[in-house]
């Protein structure tokens, strides 16, 4: 379909540059953005222009002729579209323009390919488009400090944490205050340390704090039913063996199993099982749910469990290249959408040098120092007494935004997924 008003504004952008040769070292115009022919044509011929300050439109009439032979655009069309810039918008203002709207046709297409198709290529490059009109659509940034004053002052004058997210009272304290938009949160565990059901605690606890606040969780170890499950067992403090097999539970334990799933049916939460295993698909439910709360004006926290078991596109053999393509992904969406995410991933297992009682760090990460690297706190959870097994440490190990190194003593109910603070 013709639009007259997008071929407007790339008429313009086009006069823009004809009429400022030497700015043309200050745009990053792809041809591609551009949908009418003719402007297309003129926007690779800018492209290939080696000389920024010193070139004229002969110069540009030359490569065009160069790109195709038969042309039909001229050196007195260049002089004419030259001539039609209107001065109303800046040469910026313009590149934002024609680049919003080829992304948001692009976007269409995109949405169509992967409703038919269902390719995780596909999801991926909806993803990419999607993140890139929300940059799109924020204000530029001048780099003046001038423009953060006012800000700075604002958060100065705050008396209470309205900034973090609530979680455990002794978490809370650990991180400064709580849990911070923009973080990635990197919790890790030995194989059987609990880390599941601490991501749940945490998730029921981060919902029962903080009004309003929308928890995502995608399970990635096992299927939706079963994490629901999971989730049920911690709502109602019900066995989770007698969920699994309901022939094992009482008629009244029956109706507590029903009003703990009412409860989180109350609550904003999410659980996706093993059909978003892929990083594109993944990432692009956070992105759309992170606009949605935006728009809300309510906390938004995914929970991702776990890292070693999404697929990333593209990386198959290299395990290390696969983990840094993930922890760099949602870094990304932490910062471009202003949330926290919660990234569940394994250490190490127990050896010779070290058993499952003893404390991990850092280096303990499993096949990559990505997820250190990446995440603004780190969190390490172990068994730490043999003779009780329901004692586990819960260790800062990493935190930019405060002091690391604080250890909390919880207790771990593996039957309930329950994690309680020990005091």
């Amino acid at each position: 379909m013709h639009n007259e008003k997008a071929e407007n504004y790339e008429l313009q952008l086009i006069a823009c540059i004809l009429t400022n040769p030497s700015r043309l070292i200050e745009t990053h115009i792809e041809a591609e953005w551009f949908e009418q022919s003719t402007f297309k044509t003129i926007a690779q011929a800018l492209q290939a222009i080696k000389d920024f300050d010193d070139w004229t439109l002969q110069d540009l009439r030359k490569k065009i002729a160069h790109q195709d032979y038969f042309t039909s655009i001229y050196l007195e069309d260049l002089e004419n579209l030259r001539d039609l810039y209107a001065k109303e918008y800046t040469l910026e203002q313009l590149e934002r323009i024609v680049k919003t709207e080829y992304l948001e046709r692009s976007f269409i297409k995109a949405q169509a390919d992967f409703y038919q198709y269902r390719k995780d290529e596909d999801s991926r490059r909806l993803q990419e488009i999607i993140v890139e009109l929300d940059t799109m659509k924020k204000p530029l940034e001048n780099g003046d400090l001038a423009e953060s004053e006012k800000e700075l002052l604002e958060h100065l004058q705050k008396t209470e944490d309205g900034d973090f997210i609530k979680s455990y009272q002794s978490l809370d304290r650990a991180l400064n205050g709580g849990i911070l938009d923009g973080q990635l949160i990197v919790i890790g565990a030995r194989p059987a340390g609990g880390k599941s059901a601490f991501a749940i605690s945490l998730g029921q606890k981060i919902m029962n704090r903080n009004q309003g606040a929308c928890v995502d969780f995608f399970a990635l170890e096992m299927t939706k039913k079963q994490m629901i499950h999971r989730f049920i067992a911690n709502e109602g403090g019900i066995h989770l063996s007698t969920i699994v097999n309901p022939a094992k539970m009482k008629p009244h334990d029956k109706q507590r199993a029903v009003e703990a799933f009412k409860n989180l049916k109350n609550k904003d939460l999410r659980i996706f099982g093993q059909n978003h295993r892929t990083l594109s698909s993944i990432a692009l439910e956070i992105a759309k749910k992170a606009r949605e709360c935006k728009e809300k004006g309510v906390k938004y926290i995914p929970i991702i469990d776990q890292a070693t078991l999404v697929d990333v596109q593209g990386v198959r053999g290299d395990i290390r290249m696969r983990f840094i393509e993930i922890t760099r992904t949602i870094k990304r969406l932490t910062i471009e959408y202003d949330i926290p995410i919660i990234l569940l991933t394994q250490l190490k297992r127990a050896d010779k040098t070290k058993d499952e009682y003893s404390e991990p760090n850092n280096s303990d990460f499993k096949e990559s120092s990505s997820f250190e690297e990446d995440a603004n706190v780190t969190i390490l959870l172990w068994k730490s007494n043999e003779h009780e097994k329901t004692e586990t440490k819960v260790k800062i190990a990493k935190n930019r935004d405060g002091a690391a190194g604080s250890e909390l003593d919880f207790k771990f109910i593996a039957h309930f997924m329950t994690f309680s603070e020990q005091y």
